[in-house]
């Protein structure tokens, strides 16, 4: 009972099969930029709050003024990430017909 031989793929199953992978590269593509731009943004928020209470998750800390102002610093820069990578996620969110 041998099972019957498959039929060639023919050039529509092969741009089906590109079309596909494409599109499930893209979805992927959109959820790792999304997941980095919230860890930035959630860590900008983190650091702010350090700086502004100097404690973090209810833990007293004694920041230095450095230490401080490198937070500050730190968490504009994670803000800026945090923005570049939303406005990467939007150029993705474009389909390849709205592109041309």
């Amino acid at each position: 009972a041998n099972a019957p031989a498959a039929s060639p793929a023919g050039p529509a199953d092969v741009r089906n099969i590109l079309r596909g992978a494409a599109e499930r590269r893209s979805d992927l593509a959109r959820i790792g930029v999304r997941f980095g731009g919230q860890v930035a943004a959630t860590q900008a928020e983190r650091l702010r709050r350090r700086r502004g209470s100097g404690e973090d998750d209810g833990k007293p800390e004694h920041l230095s003024e450095l230490a401080g102002i490198l937070a500050e610093g730190g968490a504009d820069r994670l803000e800026r990430v945090a923005d570049a990578l939303e406005r990467v996620d939007r150029g993705l969110a474009v389909t390849p017909r709205e592109r041309r």
